[in-house]
């Protein structure tokens, strides 16, 4: 597809823990308004997931698919094709200067996979501006830790044993050879040095936005905030009696969404042992910003404080944990039961676009309930995407092999493919 050229884009690639969250979602939800004054950022959802997967050597690794039902590389394929066409078209219909791209997935693309993403925007674009936020590696390094807990790829003991914390002296070389460094903008996160001491603000500011141009937003609270010690003791109880995934799937006993927020306790910190490793496992990173941006970052106050103490036995965090999933998971039940009618009510109205959309979000959340299944594959097949149906069935029968009305539906497309072919 031949795109619009337009003058600017903004890249933004995190880093992760410095309020890309809460600068995705304004964007986002102020996405018309930025359009008026010039500024497109994209309607396919607040983090732009499909912009990084599809440069990503192997998309499988990225655990938000896995966590939205989309395990195999057909289906992130699947996924990818409608995200870029959708991005495209609508890009295609912005008469405005500048772009913005907001994705923290975007770091781990290889170095000749950046190459290809510079080429690529560069297609419709006549410059791009990488912009990286970073924290100090030992905040970094606590909140990624609790945020790891939190989200059940880990638990306390493991990330104490070794805590992640972005490595600018990995990440930044990469864009730097495929953007140039004139393009690379590296900014401290560190209220004190933001426009307003604050990141939204500070963001907008650095792509260009005037005062009255930001005024004219209307901001809402913060997004992503972080859980109590104590909340983050029930994160980590669920993971060891409920781990994410089995044999890469999503576990079925487990709910995709636990709210722990606003459980009051003490703050939650790392060790100080996982502290100490982590301030000189940091060392040459903080050189290396030092000596080519000229960056300085300030110790967090967190590396001074005593190690938490968790007011609650094991047995009361192993209980709240299981009742916080039962809930979650009636919750869980009863929202794709909502999208699996409002996907039959499409049907019936003869809309199989939007149905095959609704059937999708139900399965995702319960992929263990026939019908649905059932509904998603008829509806698949008879629009001619037999690749992704078949994908829905075979998840279908790794978790029920014994369940005969597998064969019996497959015959059945079958016979109706061939009937058709007939007539």
């Amino acid at each position: 597809m031949a795109l619009n050229k337009i003058k600017q884009c903004f890249l933004h690639i995190g880093s992760s823990k410095t309020g890309t969250s809460s600068i995705q979602s304004e964007l986002f939800r102020n996405r018309r308004h930025l359009r008026r004054v010039g500024y497109f950022y994209p309607n396919n959802a607040a983090n732009h997931i499909f912009l990084a997967t599809r440069f990503r050597e192997d998309p499988t690794e990225i655990a938000f698919h896995r966590k939205n039902g989309r395990e195999t590389k057909e289906l992130i394929s699947n996924y990818i094709e409608q995200e870029m066409s959708q991005f495209e078209n609508d890009l295609n219909n912005f008469k405005g200067d500048s772009l913005i791209i907001s994705s923290e997935y975007l770091p781990p693309t290889s170095a000749d996979s950046c190459k290809e993403l510079a080429e690529y925007l560069h297609r419709f674009c006549e410059k791009v501006t990488v912009i990286c936020y970073l924290r100090h590696p030992l905040s970094h390094a606590i909140s990624a830790a609790q945020q790891s807990v939190k989200m059940g790829f880990s638990t306390i003991e493991s990330v104490q044993k070794a805590a992640f914390f972005f490595k600018p002296q990995k990440i930044l070389p990469k864009f730097i050879e495929a953007f140039g460094r004139a393009n690379i903008i590296v900014r401290p996160f560190d209220k004190k040095q933001m426009v307003n001491n604050d990141v939204v603000m500070d963001f907008l500011s650095l792509i260009g936005l005037s005062d009255d141009e930001i005024l004219g937003k209307q901001k809402k609270g913060k997004s992503n905030s972080s859980l109590s010690y104590e909340a983050t003791l029930i994160a980590d109880a669920l993971t060891k009696e409920l781990p994410r995934t089995i044999d890469g799937i999503w576990n079925l006993k487990r709910a995709k969404r636990v709210n722990l927020m606003k459980i009051p306790g003490s703050k939650f910190n790392l060790s100080k042992a996982a502290i100490e490793r982590t301030r000189e496992a940091a060392k040459p990173e903080m050189e290396y910003l030092l000596t080519e941006f000229g960056i300085q970052l300030e110790e967090p106050q967190e590396a001074i404080m005593n190690e938490p103490q968790a007011n609650w036995d094991d047995k009361t965090i192993k209980g709240l944990a299981r009742k916080f999933n039962s809930i979650a998971l009636e919750a869980q039940h009863m929202e794709a039961l909502a999208f699996f009618y409002r996907g039959k009510n499409a049907e019936l109205l003869g809309d199989k676009e939007l149905a095959i959309m609704m059937f999708r979000k139900a399965v995702n959340l319960k992929p263990q309930e026939w019908e649905i299944v059932e509904g998603l594959y008829i509806l698949l097949s008879e629009t001619g995407s037999l690749t992704e149906a078949k994908e829905h069935l075979a998840r279908y029968t790794h978790l029920f092999p014994q369940d005969a009305r597998v064969k019996a539906l497959e015959k059945g497309q079958e016979a109706l493919h061939r009937q058709s072919i007939a007539s």
